[in-house]
């Protein structure tokens, strides 16, 4: 069978069919970031988008220890969209308004 995403009778049954085709996790400043790179289907203007997803740590409701946590990654809309022609352009363009964000610090010696 041929791949149903590239079959115009679905897509045109949808607002929006996109498929993850990356996932990189980034640790920046004590903060980790979940970048999700997603080819668009419905839109041709913007074959490839990414999303940004931040991690929380939240109380674990059925803990019996204090301070067991769940973790958790919520979208962070504060970074800019990102829409590119390729999967490796889009990843690029994330990373690079998080390095932008989180600029990494050199340790002293000495």
């Amino acid at each position: 069978m041929s791949d149903p995403l590239k079959a115009k009778l679905f897509l045109e049954k949808f607002y929006e069919v996109k498929e993850l085709v990356r996932t990189v996790e980034v640790d920046a400043d004590d903060v980790c970031y979940r970048i999700e790179v997603y080819k668009h289907y419905t839109n041709p203007k913007t074959p490839f988008v990414a999303s940004y997803f931040v991690q929380h740590k939240v109380p674990h409701p059925a803990s019996q220890v204090a301070g067991e946590t769940l973790d958790s990654f919520l979208l962070d809309t504060s970074l800019p969209w990102v829409a590119e022609r390729t999967a490796e352009e889009a990843l690029a363009t994330a990373l690079s308004f998080l390095g932008d964000r989180h600029p990494k610090r050199v340790k002293k010696i000495g």
